[in-house]
């Protein structure tokens, strides 16, 4: 143990963590903790994604800081998809290891994720979603024909199995959320069909 602290301490000092100011000597085991743990605190740089480059992955350039490693260096760091905002991602360049933080953007407009499952909304006229019917999702890889249920209730939330995020074989899925929409103005003849439809209603009560 005299031996491990003496030559730790020759460590401290040779690389100028030794406090000379004040002319005292070695701190203790305190000292030792902290300073093991300041050796092993990799510099850290951060990396900005957007919803869909964390999601579906994709490869980013960066520019790494000369205060890590001189000589304007840049590498291509590898984003796999599904990564989550402050993933912290071990890289090693030229012999130098640091951490990248990911940052990803609430940027969908209209999306968000859990692992590989995306969740999203869609507008369904009300005719549409009593009597059922078919409409179009704007799916990001192509349109998707979406099959609403007959007397679907707004709020309602389906799956389109597979449409979600892949990684290493596996295959999330989306959820689609139904907002009813109504039309802001009815004709005379749509004001009688849903009178009549209203009275149709009551009698069953």
């Amino acid at each position: 143990m005299d031996d491990f602290i003496k030559n730790t301490f020759k460590t401290y000092r040779s690389n100028n963590n030794y406090d000379t100011s004040q002319n005292r000597g070695f701190g203790g085991f305190e000292d030792l903790f902290n300073f093991a743990k300041n050796q092993n605190t990799a510099p850290t740089i951060n990396l900005n994604l957007t919803f869909w480059e964390a999601a579906l992955g994709c490869k980013k350039l960066v520019y790494i800081p000369e205060s890590i490693l001189p000589g304007n260096i840049k590498t291509n760091i590898k984003i796999e998809p599904a990564t989550d905002d402050g993933t912290i991602l071990s890289v090693k360049v030229k012999g130098v290891e640091f951490e990248v933080n990911v940052r990803v953007k609430n940027d969908s407009n209209n999306f968000t994720r859990e692992k590989l499952n995306l969740y999203s909304s869609v507008d369904v006229p009300f005719t549409t979603a009593l009597l059922g019917g078919k409409i179009t999702f704007p799916h990001w890889t192509k349109d998707v024909e979406v099959t609403i249920p007959e007397a679907s209730k707004n709020g309602t939330t389906l799956r389109l199995k597979q449409l979600g995020i892949s990684k290493a074989g596996e295959q999330g899925h989306l959820f689609l959320k139904i907002n009813i929409t109504m039309p802001e103005k009815l004709t005379k003849r749509q004001k009688e069909l849903l009178q009549e439809f209203n009275e149709i209603e009551s009698t069953k009560k």
